[in-house]
């Protein structure tokens, strides 16, 4: 029987805690009993709704390579607990420059200092 950790949860310090064994409660220790949807548990924080597997994952789980998806072991997506949880599949994506972005800041190694490099993109029409 695993003990029930609580930590907060990412963006809601102090408001809200997310358990190790996937459950959601609030400052004054009252659990959220959420939804389902999508065959997923959500809970509503701040009139946004959640996936509780994504707030244990992110509050219990490394992700050092940043992957994008979370997979439950089992098969059951209600169960959140941490240990039929993990990460997988491809890394986030890099965010592509826009053409909006005229500064663009580049670093080169020069006598052993970063210098930035400010470079004005100018596009053709």
């Amino acid at each position: 029987n695993m003990k029930e950790l609580w930590r907060d949860v990412e963006g809601y310090e102090g408001l809200y805690l997310v358990s190790n064994l996937g459950r959601v409660k609030n400052n004054k220790g009252v659990e959220l009993l959420g939804y389902k949807e999508g065959g997923y548990q959500i809970v509503s924080l701040r009139n946004k709704g959640f996936k509780i597997h994504r707030l244990v994952s992110k509050a219990f789980l490394p992700n050092p390579e940043d992957k994008l998806y979370i997979r439950h072991k089992n098969k059951n997506k209600l169960d959140n607990k941490v240990e039929n949880l993990e990460w997988f599949g491809e890394k986030k994506a890099k965010k592509p420059l826009s053409l909006g972005d005229l500064r663009v800041r580049a670093y080169s190694r020069s006598a052993q200092m970063l210098l930035p490099v400010f470079c004005l993109l100018l596009i053709p029409l």
